[in-house]
C-alpha cells in the first residue's frame, strides 16, 4: 500500500494527536509524533548525508565527499547525526549537531560512527577504527572526547550502544577461531552469548532495567537465524529454513519489537512484535528493515527497498494496521530512525 507525502502528514496528524483530560478536565496541548530519519542519497556518484523530519528532505553534506550517516537521535530539539564523511578518500568518524560538523578522527585511518546515544547532556558514540594492518577496533566516545576501550588481537567491531544508569552497554562480535563472535560489552567487558562454533553478530542492543536484549543472528546448519538473546538466554524469531538477521530491537511496555530481514525468493524487510512476525514488502524486490522506535503506541521502521533503484522507505504499524512511505528519493537508504514529540 503506498501513500503520497500529503497522506504521510495527514495520518502522522491522526494517529498522533493525544488529548487528555485531567479531573479538572483541563485540556493539555495535543502532542504530535515527529519522525526523524537519516542514511544518504547517491548524487552525482557521491554518497550524500540525508536526513528526514516527517517525510520532509534535506541535505547535510555537499556531495564533495562520500559520506553515509548511521545514527540519528533529536533531544531538545537538537538534531544529532553520526557517520562518516571521507576526507582525501579515508573514512573520518564525525558527527553533527544541528549541522555543525566535529571530526572525531584525523583520517589517517578508515573509521566511522555506527550508533549514537543522548543520555541527559551527554552524547555517547560508537563505532570503529580500522589499524593499518587491517584489524577493526571499537571506539568509543563522549561529548567528542574518546575514551580508552581494550584492544583486541582479532578485532571487534560495534554495531550499536545503549547507555543506562550510567553504564555503557556496546553490542557487535569479536572474531574468533570460526569467525565473527556474537558479543556485547558492559562497561566494556565482554558478555560471550554463542559458543564460539559458528558465526553470529549483534546489531542492536536495548536495555530496560536490569533486562539486556541483544538481538542478530546466528547460523545453524548453514543458515542465519534471527534471533537475540535476553540475558544471555537465546530466542530465535526465525526457523532456520532460509536466512534471517534481526538489526534492531526495543522494547515497549511488555511487548518486544524487532526488525530485520528474512530470506524468500529476495531478502524481504520483516518486523515480528513477540513472536508474531510481519512481512513489511511483497518479497518481489529486496528490502530491508535497518531500524526502528516505538512511540505512542505506534512502531515506526526504517530501511529501503530495491525497486527501479535503491529506495528509502518508512514502515509505521499503529495495532496492526501498515502504512508505508517511500521518501521520494531515488539511490537512497534510511539507516536510522527516531521518533521526538517535543
Amino acid at each position: 500500500m503506498r501513500f503520497n507525502l500529503c497522506l504521510f502528514f495527514i495520518y502522522l496528524i491522526l494517529v498522533s494527536v493525544l488529548i487528555s483530560c485531567s479531573k479538572e478536565t483541563t485540556i493539555e496541548e495535543p502532542k504530535f509524533d515527529h519522525v526523524y530519519q537519516a542514511g544518504y542519497e547517491i548524487v552525482g556518484g557521491k554518497r550524500v548525508i540525508k536526513y528526514w523530519r516527517d517525510g520532509i528532505p534535506k541535505y547535510l553534506t555537499d556531495g564533495k565527499n562520500n559520506a553515509i550517516a548511521y545514527g540519528i537521535k533529536v533531544v531538545n530539539k537538537d538534531i544529532y547525526i553520526a557517520g562518516y564523511e571521507e576526507q582525501n578518500g579515508i573514512q573520518v568518524a564525525k558527527y553533527w549537531k544541528n549541522g555543525i560538523a566535529t571530526s572525531l578522527t584525523d583520517g589517517n585511518l578508515i573509521a566511522s560512527v555506527t550508533s549514537i546515544f543522548v543520555d541527559a547532556n551527554d552524547i555517547y558514540l560508537a563505532g570503529y577504527q580500522r589499524t593499518d594492518i587491517g584489524i577493526y577496533q571499537a571506539m568509543l566516545w563522549k561529548n567528542g572526547n574518546p575514551i580508552t576501550l581494550s584492544t583486541s588481537k582479532t578485532g571487534r567491531y560495534i554495531y550499536s550502544i545503549y547507555v543506562s544508569n550510567g553504564d555503557v552497554y556496546l553490542g557487535g562480535y569479536e572474531n574468533g577461531n570460526n569467525g565473527p563472535e556474537a558479543k556485547y560489552w558492559k562497561n566494556d567487558i565482554a558478555v560471550k552469548l554463542t559458543d564460539g562454533k559458528q558465526e553470529s553478530k549483534i546489531y542492536s542492543i536495548f536495555v530496560k532495567g536490569s533486562d539486556v536484549y541483544a538481538a542478530g543472528y546466528e547460523i545453524k546448519n548453514g543458515k542465519k537465524i534471527a534471533k537475540y538473546w535476553k540475558n544471555t538466554s537465546p530466542i530465535s524469531l526465525s526457523d532456520g529454513s532460509t536466512n534471517g538477521e534481526i538489526y534492531s530491537i526495543r522494547i515497549s511496555g511488555n511487548d518486544i519489537h524487532a526488525c530485520g530481514v528474512v530470506e524468500g525468493v529476495k531478502y524481504f524487510a520483516t518486523y515480528w512484535k513477540n513472536d508474531q512476525i510481519s512481512n513489511l514488502a511483497n518479497g518481489v524486490n529486496t528490502s530491508f528493515a535497518l531500524d526502528m522506535d516505538v512511540s505512542n503506541n505506534k512502531v515506526y521502521i526504517c530501511g529501503y527497498e530495491a525497486l527501479s533503484k535503491t529506495t528509502a522507505k518508512t514502515w509505521i504499524d499503529k495495532e496492526g494496521f501498515l502504512l508505508t512511505i517511500e521518501l521520494g528519493a531515488l539511490a537512497a537508504a534510511s539507516f536510522a530512525i527516531d521518533v521526538n514529540n517535543e
